[in-house]
């Protein structure tokens, strides 16, 4: 049974892991959710989209925290659906007190065991156990095929790494072999970011964009099933006198979808704002235009949280991909911690997007 309108009250304060791995779950096991770090998109107004999503929930998951117990905004979520008399499950995640009004409402135990939470979450939603995705500990009641499984997943991704650093993949100078499988184009896609969001710290070997860059390579190389399937190019040549913005003005011309990775820094940068200029221009004047469908050919990365009135005009209309950690419409936040659960889960749906916009191309013979 597919269950309707899961609304989800918690503290991205101390929450935000748990919430993203449990929302995962529900989704894999075909619950309609919504999460405000996935379902939040980038123009829209914060207040108004919660709002509009808990008046529609049929279900709310109080997500008990040390910070979700004192959050006015999570109680006051929590209260109207309670006064709206519709089901609201608390779900322990630490040892602290519930507040009065939840009390005498059944909870459910994720302190101890994550995996047998789910479970009684998943009874209670009459959702069926999807036994696939959530897999117990090894001990030895594992049965072999469900190993090999787990082998050969490892095996492929690790394979897919390796392809990808064999190659020594330098997207500038990849200006490739191969072309693009979309007709009439050089490239999938072209990454515009300003350089100072690159910049890499002390103990950091690579910066943000470009480890961005590789994880998102071998994401789609995933997708796809080959390393070079989805052709990329960016600018990874110091800004300085040698540069040559011609040979990028050209790559930019024989791409068929543009990023933007937008920051204080590239708002500011006539380059990022001459790169998306160009960009825009030129998808107006092909036949297919700047949108296929309902999709835009621009794809708006938030590397902070910026407010959509200070967008570059040429972004309008178009939803952006939080990629930072904002935790309110005020923050503007920080890039997502490369590590993270929540960074994760972006980039699966930037890949997702990316490989629906590819789809909706025209395709060269033979490919």
């Amino acid at each position: 049974m597919e269950h309707q309108g899961i609304f989800f009250s918690y503290s991205r304060n101390d929450s935000s892991e748990f919430a993203l791995r449990l929302a995962e779950e529900l989704r894999t096991a075909n619950a309609d959710i919504w999460i405000d770090q996935m379902d939040l998109h980038g123009g829209s107004k914060w207040d108004l989209e919660i709002e509009k999503a808990l008046k529609a929930s049929t279900c709310v998951l109080f997500i008990v925290s040390e910070e979700s117990v004192k959050s006015d905004n999570v109680l006051d979520e929590v209260y109207y659906a309670l006064n709206k008399k519709k089901q609201v499950i608390p779900l322990i995640t630490c040892n602290c007190e519930v507040p009065y009004r939840i009390e005498r409402l059944e909870r459910i135990d994720f302190i101890k065991d994550f995996k047998q939470g789910l479970k009684r979450l998943l009874k209670a939603l009459d959702i069926k156990d999807q036994p696939d995705n959530h897999k117990t500990e090894n001990t030895g009641g594992e049965n072999p095929s469900e190993q090999d499984k787990s082998q050969q997943d490892v095996t492929k991704q690790n394979n897919v790494e390796n392809q990808y650093r064999k190659k020594d993949i330098d997207h500038n100078k990849s200006i490739s072999e191969k072309k693009s499988s979309l007709t009439g184009y050089d490239y999938d896609i072209y990454i515009s970011y300003s350089h100072i969001d690159n910049l890499s710290m002390s103990n950091q070997e690579h910066g943000w964009i470009e480890q961005f860059l590789k994880d998102l390579t071998i994401l789609l190389a995933q997708r796809t099933g080959r390393i070079d399937a989805v052709k990329i190019l960016w600018d990874n040549e110091k800004l300085d006198g040698s540069r040559d913005f011609d040979k990028m003005i050209e790559g930019i011309k024989g791409s068929a979808i543009l990023i933007t990775l937008v920051s204080l820094s590239f708002l500011k940068s006539d380059y990022c704002q001459k790169e998306l200029d160009i960009f825009y221009q030129k998808a107006q004047r092909e036949q297919l235009g700047l949108k296929l469908g309902d999709r835009s050919r621009l794809l708006t990365v938030l590397l902070y949280n910026i407010p959509y009135e200070k967008w570059p005009h040429e972004l309008g209309g178009t939803n952006g991909f939080h990629f930072n950690n904002a935790k309110s419409e005020d923050d503007r936040g920080m890039p997502l911690d490369l590590g993270s659960q929540q960074y994760r889960v972006k980039l699966r749906e930037l890949s997702d997007s990316i490989m629906s916009l590819i789809d909706a191309f025209p395709k060269q013979e033979g490919h």
